[in-house]
């Protein structure tokens, strides 16, 4: 297991484990260090030290290849949502014009931007949820496996094929198998008829509220940068080093706190930005792509809303048709 590269948490995993007497060993040096002798001590917060500014001189390297491209009029990764790569002419050479931040807190470009400020933060606290997945094993391909639960372990479900029949299984502990086709047909009935209702999409949030937003990102993007710049410093005493520990650990909760607080004043906006009920909705939603799909399941398969779909013991068979029957929609009244 490679060791943390921040110095304030290899400060705090030393004092425990002089606590309780456990030793550290270093496969690359192939011996044991005792957290309680003052050498072995010594010895490894050299090498935090060492390692978090080894990890800083490769941020550094980095932010200077970004400035290079920039300075040979050469784009580096992909626009932000709701901008648009531009470039200008200086001295004979091909600038692009990048999204400018100070201080980690975003700038007004000099162009107009392609969908208002509102939007943008909505965007920002859905791609900002914690607890939001940004990466997958393989295509998405099933709609509502993310929102399912298994009644009897808490388990996560997938679908499985077995006998040329696709199944609802618990991945945990194959506690319960259901038909997807029956479980399908029933939740696919629940969004659209949700869906087609024009007053949840009426439901914005007041102004007030949308200031608030505005002010809860403003401070989380102010907390962020703090963060940034203790994990950058190099603390030259051990109790210097224990003091920004410390700090970073209390930044880090106010951070986590502002995110959520983000993510709930911007809830109510979220359902209209994915979805609009125009024309035929079963049609629309069967058009909509997968991703998006899964986006409007999470925010209405909730215990607020129309409840956690939670699948229960029951027969599986050729007649396992009645999924309402094993299908549990769990509120927060329940």
């Amino acid at each position: 297991m490679r060791s943390s590269r921040r110095v304030g948490e290899w400060v705090t995993l030393i004092e425990l484990c002089e606590e309780r007497g456990v030793k550290v060993y270093v496969a690359t040096h192939g011996r044991a260090y005792d957290p309680a002798d003052p050498r072995d001590r010594r010895s490894l917060l050299e090498d935090a030290l060492d390692s978090e500014h080894e990890s800083a001189k490769i941020s550094a390297r980095t932010l200077r290849g970004l400035d290079a491209n920039v300075r040979d009029g050469k784009p580096h990764g992909i626009c932000p949502f709701g901008y648009d790569r531009e470039y200008e002419i200086r001295q004979g050479k091909r600038v692009p014009v990048r999204l400018r931040k100070t201080g980690n807190r975003t700038v007004k470009a000099s162009w107009p931007s392609l969908v208002s400020e509102e939007l943008f933060h909505d965007v920002q606290a859905i791609i900002s949820e914690p607890s939001r997945r940004t990466t997958t094993r393989g295509p998405q391909v099933h709609e509502f496996t993310r929102a399912m639960t298994c009644d009897v372990c808490d388990g996560p479900v997938s679908v499985s094929y077995k006998r040329n029949r696709e199944s609802y299984v618990c991945k945990t502990r194959s506690c319960v198998r259901i038909s997807k086709e029956a479980v399908d047909e029933l939740m696919t009935g629940l969004t659209v008829a949700y869906l087609a209702r024009p007053d949840v999409y009426a439901d914005q949030a007041p102004p007030a509220e949308l200031a608030q937003l505005k002010l809860t990102l403003g401070a989380l993007d102010g907390v962020r940068a703090d963060l940034k710049e203790l994990e950058e410093a190099e603390p030259k005493t051990l109790a210097e080093a224990r003091v920004i520990a410390r700090t970073i650990d209390r930044l880090e909760r106010e951070a986590a706190e502002l995110e959520v607080a983000a993510v709930e004043l911007s809830r109510p906006n979220r359902l209209a930005s994915l979805f609009s009920p125009e024309g035929n909705v079963m049609s629309r939603w069967l058009r909509t792509p997968v991703p998006v799909q899964r986006a409007i399941v999470a925010l209405l398969f909730t215990p607020g809303v129309l409840g956690q779909p939670r699948i229960k013991r029951g027969k599986f068979g050729p007649a396992d048709l009645a999924a309402c029957e094993r299908m549990e929609f769990r509120r927060d009244t329940d």
